[in-house]
């Protein structure tokens, strides 16, 4: 009895101990750094497009989630280790030295969303109340370019997201997508 109590503890033991070694998180992502150990300084310009054909409504939208976007974008970039600034304009980012990179977001697709067609489709529910609720959804989609010292291109990418709860949460998970993209792509090409 003393014996099968063992063997059962030591196969439970034995298989904690391979679900746990499967289970290891990888390193955490961080932004690239300078030789001197400084940070590598970011510059966010977020255009919002020629849209002269908008509704007042939606372009007043329109540049609320842009200058939502680029303070997101920049507050997500320095989570990950960037020194990252908002600037309105190309001419304010000098792209001199190295370790300076400049991401120019354009917002390539934007639909404000529209909650009384979200709340139809859920109190109608079924196929149709879900074609209701898709067609109410907001829709943000960016396209970036992150250019490095001398004008050309380090990478570059796009991201999009459809979601009920409106353009903000649409926004919030877009500058998620595109900081997590730009830091990999960048700290993979300084082989950090």
């Amino acid at each position: 009895m003393n014996l099968l109590r063992r063997l059962r503890l030591s196969a439970f033991l034995a298989g904690l101990l391979l679900v746990f070694a499967g289970c290891s998180s990888p390193p955490p992502l961080r932004a690239p750094r300078n030789p001197d150990g400084s940070a590598m300084t970011m510059f966010v310009l977020v255009k919002t497009g020629n849209h002269d054909d908008t509704p007042a409504d939606t372009a007043a939208a329109r540049e609320d989630i842009t200058s939502y976007i680029a303070s997101d974008l920049s507050g997500r970039l320095g989570n990950y280790g960037w020194d990252a600034k908002v600037v309105k304009s190309a001419d304010e980012a000098p792209l001199e030295g190295s370790g300076v990179y400049l991401t120019s977001v354009d917002m390539t697709e934007f639909l404000p969303g529209n909650k009384d067609a979200v709340l139809a489709g859920r109190i109608a529910g079924g196929w149709g109340g879900g074609a209701a609720r898709d067609a109410g959804s907001a829709r943000v989609k960016i396209e970036y370019q992150v250019l490095q010292p001398g004008g050309s291109a380090a990478t570059n990418g796009a991201a999009w997201h459809t979601d009920e709860r409106g353009p903000r949460r649409c926004a919030t998970v877009v500058d998620g997508r595109a900081a997590t993209a730009i830091t990999r792509n960048l700290a993979n090409r300084h082989g950090q």
